[in-house]
């Protein structure tokens, strides 16, 4: 029988998944056809790096302050997720026509 935590990480990354070819799918409809090709090159490397530098990060902070903070650490991260995204959605609302 599987464990609480088990079906916790199952269901979690099960949700987590699909969000790599989402973001592609929609990059040309965000930045448009002629820029879609190097701006999914941008999303991948950030999305990679972000993934090669955030653990190491966290590991630092846990080993030399304490564990403690992996929530404080993951909602500043949310938070510049979020505020990232605002800044793409004020700024392409301001690229696209208005439609009449």
């Amino acid at each position: 029988m599987e464990s609480l935590d088990d079906d916790w990480f199952n269901c979690y990354w099960s949700r987590l998944c699909p969000i790599y070819p989402s973001i592609i799918h929609s990059t040309p409809a965000i930045f448009g056809e002629q820029h879609s090709q190097a701006m999914i090159g941008v999303e991948m490397a950030s999305a990679y790096t972000g993934n090669l530098v955030l653990p190491p990060l966290f590991g630092i902070i846990a080993r030399n302050i304490s564990a403690v903070y992996l929530p404080v650490y993951l909602l500043i991260l949310f938070i510049i997720l979020c505020g990232m995204h605002e800044l793409i959605v004020r700024k392409m609302s301001n690229k696209l026509p208005v439609s009449a």
